[in-house]
């Protein structure tokens, strides 16, 4: 699909060849291939339609140039702010989402790595983020407003007020990569300071599961507070992802990708209206 393109990018900006090997699936906002150059490989980011209204790429390479020390996943070699390709080196290994058995121990160490860094330079700020998405699609879907209007006083009573440190944004399992000494974690496009827990609510996007066993052993003895905090943030997540499909069917990504990002919206909604029930469960007897 972006053969071409790709060629002719690294031509002009690097003066080599690429070869196209495949295309990674997975991900709402990017197409990312893997080519090769030179023998070596090396990953290919193609911002999808609209992937801009969603991340600030100065505050991309920002990130990546402060977690340079902590040798996270490898530097890439073109991080272009006004295009928004990225090329970096390959890394092998074995995609978490794969994995039965997590290493959770390993993932747990690597995300107190970060959170306890130092700050970046922004905060994630959630009530600004979902109102900016909000206006790509005039959202006024009654229960997504309900919905928000139910996260908004858990956001003021429960998360406003905690310490943020630096978060990944987008840690899902699918974003770690298990090599053979280490655990690399990628994709850096929603990274800012946040609450922790945001990345552990990021961990259970495809199985919820996987974040309440993270949280375990992320805490050792987790209090009802972090998973009050846990479940709260998991339906705000859902509810930004739900703003960011429903963007994407009205701009035509649903019949171009061959996804019913339609679907996706209203799937996002029933599972924030489960997380909120999962919240007041957890609630009870305060």
């Amino acid at each position: 699909m972006h053969e071409k393109l790709i060629k002719e990018y690294v031509k002009n900006n690097l003066n080599k060849e690429a070869k196209v090997v495949s295309r990674l699936m997975g991900g709402m906002s990017n197409y990312t291939y893997v080519i090769e150059i030179d023998n070596n490989k090396y990953t290919f980011r193609v911002p999808g339609k609209g992937a801009e209204h969603f991340t600030n790429r100065e505050q991309e390479v920002a990130i990546m140039e402060k977690i340079a020390k902590y040798d996270f996943l490898p530097q890439p070699i073109v991080n272009d702010v006004v295009t928004g390709y990225k090329i970096a080196p390959y890394v092998e290994g074995i995609v978490l989402s794969d994995l039965d058995n997590k290493p959770l121990e390993a993932i747990a160490a690597t995300l107190k790595k970060l959170h306890s860094g130092e700050k970046f330079a922004f905060d994630y700020n959630p009530l600004e983020r979902l109102a900016e998405y909000e206006l790509l699609s005039q959202d006024t879907d009654p229960v997504y407003l309900a919905l928000k209007d139910k996260w908004l006083e858990i956001y003021h009573n429960k998360l406003k007020h905690v310490n943020l440190m630096p978060c990944h944004g987008d840690a899902q399992v699918s974003n770690f990569v298990v090599g053979e000494k280490r655990i690399y974690l990628m994709d850096w496009e929603f990274s800012a300071n946040n609450d922790p827990i945001y990345d552990i609510a990021c961990f259970g996007n495809a199985n919820f599961e996987d974040a309440l066993s993270l949280i375990d052993v992320y805490f050792e003895n987790p209090r009802r507070s972090e998973f009050q905090r846990l479940y709260a943030w998991r339906m705000f997540q859902c509810l930004q992802w739900h703003c960011v499909a429903k963007y994407k069917h009205e701009v035509g990504l649903s019949e171009e990708l061959s996804v019913d990002f339609a679907f996706v919206a209203k799937a996002y909604l029933t599972k924030a209206k489960g997380f909120f029930q999962d919240y007041l469960n957890v609630s009870k007897g305060e």
